[in-house]
């Protein structure tokens, strides 16, 4: 399913980020808990994590390199989230 970028705010944009970020450390953990290490265990979901922070990318910061809208700009530069 394609994203609604027509659909997309400033807090929709936080949520995104904010639930990737949750779902990726949780599967970092998993990745450090594998004991032992294996391909599945271990690289599996370092994989995933990358995919869902790629995917909440396309969906939330990204938007500031072809947003015009200043508040998505302020509301996605590190330097004005203080």
């Amino acid at each position: 399913m394609l994203y609604d970028y027509t659909a997309t705010t400033t807090d929709s944009i936080d949520q995104i980020a904010t639930d990737a970020i949750a779902t990726a450390e949780a599967l970092v953990a998993e990745a450090i808990a594998s004991t032992p290490p294996t391909w599945a265990g271990t690289i599996g979901p370092l994989e995933q994590a990358g995919t869902v922070m790629g995917d909440a990318y396309g969906r939330s910061p990204f938007t500031t390199r072809f947003d015009t809208h200043l508040a998505y700009k302020r509301m996605l530069t590190p330097t004005s989230r203080g």
